[in-house]
């Protein structure tokens, strides 16, 4: 980092904002406290408020009206070479409240409604204090939330398709660093970056099939969400100057199966989640206006790869309606590049996660709670520059505690 830092113009924003400008990151469904045991898995079985981020196909579980409040706060850190090679920082531990909060109600045997709203990105790390950079911070979070209505309609009492629309609104902030040249010696400067913005062309569909009596099947798909954003970037002591860039969300393609055992005392699931990030995460491109009024256009190569999640969970109900324990394990491809890997970013290769949690049922109120553990690392001996040699990890939790009221 530091030799392209040293090449950077007077006023220039370094390259650290572009490569900063995107995350591909989507944790583990947290939606409620009885998915994050199960694995992160939800597809073929969610019947409540949750349906509407899982399979919005699945409000047909419902049998007049459900309402869902989740929190789900993630803790994470990440470990990465941020500005000399092979001196890897750990960041420190940066704390997300993700949440859920969403309802279906029955309008007849064939049509139920739904609205949800929560995050599906929640993600940012603070590498504090770097001797390499002056003794500055570079620090990056994002949070991408969305707003659902969607409706349901069963074509039998075993088949039934689901839409919903989603409204995406975004935030980021950045802390970082550009270099002064102007005085013949190179100055760190500290700069922050605040954008933010909306996209209203998103949508979700969902099938949800009983193939047999304890036998379920889900599918869907997630288009693509481009975000607009905008804001500044301001030096210390200097002037905002306007920034724009995008946030591309992938396609996304999941299957999901549900199996009753035992006369549905054990119930198994398995997710697979396809997820087209080549196609999203090709480059990053930063446009910011200088004071001078001249346009700056940074662009970030980040080659990200299309990933495979596969998420499976175990459920076994000790006591009927009382008692249920669960356990369940994901694994993933990260997105992230080998040749262009961040530190603000998964590290490439593979990811794992494993679940756990407990949950009962007091009359006409659900109360789970649920919890998980990731990791993965890298080591990389030849990224392409401005990327650094070294070893690129992530650490993180989530517990998940939720309630669900069915009418």
């Amino acid at each position: 980092m530091s030799h392209m830092m040293r090449a950077t113009s007077t006023g220039a924003v370094v390259f650290l904002i572009s490569q900063m400008a995107g995350a591909n990151i989507e944790p583990p469904a947290f939606t409620d406290g009885r998915n994050a045991a199960l694995g992160g898995t939800g597809v073929a079985y969610t019947h409540n408020g949750a349906s509407l981020y899982h399979n919005p196909a699945g409000l047909q579980g419902i049998e007049q009206g459900a309402v869902t409040a989740s929190i789900s706060p993630l803790t994470s850190w990440l470990k990465a070479p941020v500005a000399q090679p092979n001196v890897e920082k750990k960041s420190s531990m940066a704390p997300f409240p993700m949440f859920l909060l969403g309802g279906g109600y029955r309008l007849d045997e064939r049509w139920v409604i739904g609205m949800a709203v929560y995050p599906t990105v929640g993600f940012g790390a603070s590498y504090e204090n770097l001797p390499a950079l002056g003794g500055n911070d570079l620090s990056n979070a994002a949070a991408l939330f969305e707003a659902a209505p969607g409706i349901s309609y069963a074509f039998t009492k075993d088949i039934a398709v689901g839409l919903a629309y989603r409204a995406t609104y975004m935030l980021q902030s950045l802390k970082a660093v550009n270099v002064d040249m102007s005085t013949g010696a190179p100055v760190m400067v500290p700069m922050e970056m605040d954008l933010s913005g909306f996209n209203f062309l998103g949508a979700q569909l969902g099938l949800f099939a009983r193939v047999a009596e304890s036998t379920r099947l889900g599918l869907t798909y997630r288009s693509k969400v481009v975000v607009d954003l905008s804001g500044d970037t301001t030096p210390e002591g200097g002037v905002a100057m306007d920034t724009e860039t995008k946030f591309r969300t992938p396609h996304t393609f999941k299957v999901g199966v549900a199996q009753g055992l035992l006369q549905d005392r054990l119930l198994l699931a398995l997710d697979l989640k396809y997820m087209l990030y080549k196609e999203s995460g090709k480059q990053q491109v930063v446009e910011t206006t200088l004071p001078d009024g001249t346009m700056q256009t940074l662009a970030n190569e980040m080659d990200w790869d299309n990933t495979l999640t596969a998420s499976a969970g175990v459920e076994y109900q000790f006591m009927p309606e009382q008692l249920a324990g669960r356990v369940g394990y994901g694994i993933s491809q990260s997105a992230t590049s080998e040749k262009h890997p961040q530190p603000f970013l998964p590290p490439p290769g593979i990811l794992h996660s494993l679940h756990g949690g407990l949950g009962t049922t007091f009359s006409s109120f659900d109360v789970d709670l649920g919890g998980y553990y990731m990791w993965g690392s890298k080591s990389l001996s030849a990224p392409e520059p401005p990327a650094l040699p070294g070893e690129y990890g992530v650490r993180g939790f989530l517990f998940a505690l939720s309630g669900t009221y069915r009418m």
